[in-house]
């Protein structure tokens, strides 16, 4: 704001309308004298409303279209928890004004900040750059912020100009209703099991394929030459060769996860010929 001011010469406290070029002084000085009526009210006004406001019936339809070409947007947010420590938000961004090239620009630049419920913490900022080619269109920006411990009732996003006063836009997310991911189970122990042998897989083809030196080189499965599986291959085993579940199989190099995930591919050649 000050880097703002400093800019347009306009103190803050003063009308929005002054950091436009051709505003009589007179006009502004009366606006300002209006303190009781909010900014954000001034699009509800028809130019005879404005030109009243001021005193000068002839500069309502000319303050009637400075208000209207203000920077101004208008947000909505989906959010989606992603894990309990991480929320997707998918903000929407829609200009709410006049765009002009004369008085805009051909880009201009919005700061997108996401604090925490006490103002304490920005838990995200990026730009967003509003073109003059899509100045009549929706606009989204996804991005990711972390969830607090303990979770907060709500985020604010704030969306603010880099180059005009009081052009701000604050959305509330509520988390009243927000349902989080259950927590992750630790890690499955590994079973002291009876090492499965290769008849398991129940086709003479397939245990050859394991067990048959014979093999073919240029076979997809190259010949394992063992005659049981291991531990963590026992005890994967069922997941992956006899149903159609999603498995992730985490281990040390060298324990054997390639076969495991043979075991997939061949559940899936076998089912799926």
């Amino acid at each position: 704001d000050f880097a703002n001011m400093i800019a347009s010469r306009v103190w803050k406290s003063q009308s929005p309308l002054r950091q436009f070029p051709g505003v009589p002084d007179i006009v502004s000085r009366k606006l300002e004298r209006k303190s009781d009526i909010e900014w954000g009210r001034y699009t509800d006004l028809t130019p005879q409303d404005l030109g009243e406001l001021v005193g000068v019936p002839k500069m309502g339809r000319t303050i009637h279209r400075l208000v209207h070409q203000f920077p101004k947007l208008e947000l909505s947010a989906h959010v989606q928890p992603l894990t309990r420590s991480l929320l997707r938000v998918e903000l929407t961004l829609t200009p709410d004004f006049e765009y002009s090239v004369e008085v805009h620009g051909y880009v201009q630049l919005f700061h997108i900040f996401v604090e925490d419920v006490n103002d304490d913490q920005i838990l995200h900022a990026e730009l967003f750059a509003l073109r003059s080619s899509a100045a009549n269109d929706e606009h989204c920006v996804n991005f990711t912020v972390p969830i607090l411990d303990p979770l907060s009732p709500q985020y604010f996003v704030r969306v603010v100009s880099d180059r005009w006063l009081h052009s701000e836009t604050v959305l509330p997310i509520n988390f009243q209703s927000l349902i989080l991911p259950a927590k992750f189970p630790p890690s499955t122990e590994l079973l002291d099991l009876q090492p499965l042998p290769l008849s398991a897989l129940g086709n003479p083809s397939l245990i050859r394929l394991y067990k048959d030196e014979s093999t073919p080189a240029n076979s997809m499965i190259q010949n394992k030459g063992f005659r049981e599986f291991n531990p963590i291959q026992t005890q994967t085993f069922h997941e992956l060769f006899k149903t159609d579940s999603s498995v992730l199989v985490c281990a040390p190099t060298g324990s054997g996860k390639t076969v495991c995930g043979e075991f997939a591919i061949l559940r899936m050649l076998s089912t799926q010929p």
